[in-house]
């Protein structure tokens, strides 16, 4: 599965945050609950000034 996501800051006075971590639903090295779960070594953040 292959997914394609647009993240809009609304408001425009408050800073944005995305965080955004790879895929882990196909990861052949994870159990199936591990790849339920975001893996957080893969995890980044982005703040997006107002």
């Amino acid at each position: 599965m292959h997914l394609t996501q647009l993240f809009i800051g609304i408001g425009g006075k408050e800073p944005f945050l995305m965080v955004l971590g790879k895929s882990t639903h196909d990861r052949t090295d994870l159990t199936e609950e591990q790849k339920a779960l975001p893996d957080l070594n893969n995890v980044k953040a982005f703040i997006i000034p107002p």
